[in-house]
């Protein structure tokens, strides 16, 4: 049963209307003046017709619907996912811009009923938008910004591919400031993939680039990842050490706190690697304090909770995993740069400390870690590494010694000097505990190698605990 007043449609024997509450009778429309009549009555009673012609009111026809959805746009750049609505001019749809990785909305003009003028008209605005649509700078300043979300977030394949394309279209727009910035990015991305020839590369064009555009952040970034990929391919902590310092004077004299963190990180890896623990934990207290928010958040606190572990502050440092244990990376989702760190570190520590439960439970996320296709996420630390040691903690063996076998033949190749003996020490450790035919054998092999570079490098901490292990063979 229709309803007088407003259409909506009742159920038979209905007294009152569900969609207006107006009561419901049977009713003739006056097909003169259109008023509703109740049934029965002869005449319109507001124009006086004659009622026997007039038609009962019928439901609103269900509008025609819109044309057939097209599949894509512009040559099969924009993939149309479904249709939006429409109003007296266009037809706008939702579709994927499948060249920045995005959706987007396209409105299409309508154009049934334009004269000549009308359609040259539309014609020349639509290309006029498109020009803007591909104008190197506006394509380039979208894919800088996915540069810098993938770095952030520690996806380094899809960082590089985004980095080189949009760094491609700012040099061809002359936007150089722009460039900067995305080169800087695509280079922290190099270094965590180990292509450390291609970090160097990127340096000569942007160290230049940006000191004559006045960018501190990026020159300082980019000399950073220099001086990254020269350690991890020479292990000179020599030369290390003069550039963590002359860093940190560099940040302490511009006044760039938001960055000064990192440089008491290199400062304290100089006095950690040379066995000057205490003054390590000096400059690691100083990172942690001065860590800013953000995608690096977490760096002062692993580094720091790695090494009370190394030093044997048992209480303090199992303290510190617990304050800030909410800040692992979560499961199946994306998660900055600093999470994966936290977690590379927090299986390292728990390892020492004694907690082989707890860094085990950790296994699969280190899995899901190296799914971003991370090489080197510290210059003596390889994720490959990292999952060994949680696998062998959760006595996972078979598992343990094939990332431990990657892990030293990545650390040759790259090559990670500083990962070599690091390996190596992990896993004989391993061996020792599986104590399998054989197995004393090969650790005592690689601790005697281990040993070997440890000392050729200067790391004279790490000497002591190796020999510790061999003596335990």
């Amino acid at each position: 049963m229709l309803c007088p007043s407003c259409g909506h449609e009742n159920r038979e024997g209905a007294t009152f209307c569900g969609g207006c509450a107006a009561p419901l009778a049977d009713a003739i429309a006056c097909a003169n003046c259109g008023t509703s009549n109740p049934s029965g009555q002869k005449f319109c009673d507001a124009c006086a017709a004659a009622l026997e012609a007039a038609a009962p009111l019928t439901r609103t026809p269900t509008p025609v619907p819109s044309p057939t959805l097209p599949v894509a746009f512009a040559g099969g750049r924009y993939q149309v996912q479904r249709f939006l609505g429409e109003g007296g001019r266009k037809r706008v749809y939702l579709a994927h811009d499948t060249k920045l990785d995005r959706d987007v909305a396209i409105a299409v003009i309508k154009t049934e009923g334009l004269d000549a003028a009308g359609l040259s008209r539309v014609q020349r605005e639509a290309q006029a938008m498109g020009r803007l649509g591909d104008h190197p700078h506006i394509v380039g300043e979208v894919l800088a910004s996915k540069t810098l979300h993938h770095h952030y977030y520690m996806q380094v394949q899809d960082a590089v591919e985004a980095g080189r394309e949009a760094a491609d279209l700012l040099r061809s727009a002359g936007a150089f400031w722009d460039l900067g910035d995305t080169l800087w990015a695509t280079q922290l991305a190099l270094v965590l993939l180990g292509r450390f020839d291609e970090v160097v590369q990127i340096g000569d064009e942007l160290e230049p680039l940006v000191a004559q555009a006045g960018l501190q952040g990026a020159l300082l970034t980019a000399r950073r990842a220099r001086a990254y990929a020269e350690l991890c391919r020479t292990a000179d902590l020599d030369r290390w050490e003069q550039f963590a310092r002359a860093d940190l004077e560099t940040c302490q004299s511009g006044d760039m706190g938001w960055v000064t963190f990192a440089s008491y990180l290199y400062v304290a890896s100089a006095h950690f690697w040379r066995g000057r623990w205490q003054q390590a934990m000096e400059s690691h207290q100083e990172a942690y304090q001065q860590e800013p928010l953000g995608p690096y958040a977490a760096f002062g606190w692993s580094a720091l909770f790695a090494l009370k572990a190394y030093c044997g502050d048992r209480e303090e440092a199992l303290a510190l995993l617990e304050e800030k244990r909410a800040n692992l990376p979560r499961a199946g989702q994306p998660n900055p740069w600093g999470a994966w760190d936290w977690l590379f570190r927090a299986v390292e520590g728990l390892a020492v400390l004694g907690e082989p439960k707890q860094a085990a439970r950790l296994y699969p996320m280190v899995l899901e870690a190296m799914d971003t296709g991370t090489l080197t996420d510290a210059i003596e630390r390889l994720p490959e590494t990292v999952a060994g040691i949680a696998a062998a903690c959760g006595q996972q063996w078979k598992k343990a010694e094939e990332h431990y076998e990657k892990a030293l033949r990545q650390a040759h190749e790259l090559p990670v000097v500083i990962a070599q003996p690091e390996v190596r020490r992990w896993y004989a450790r391993m061996l020792i505990d599986r104590d399998a035919p054989g197995n004393c054998d090969k650790a005592r092999e690689l601790l005697t190698e281990a040993i070997a570079m440890y000392r050729k490098i200067g790391m004279p901490k790490h000497v002591e605990m190796a020999e510790a292990l061999l003596r335990e063979v």
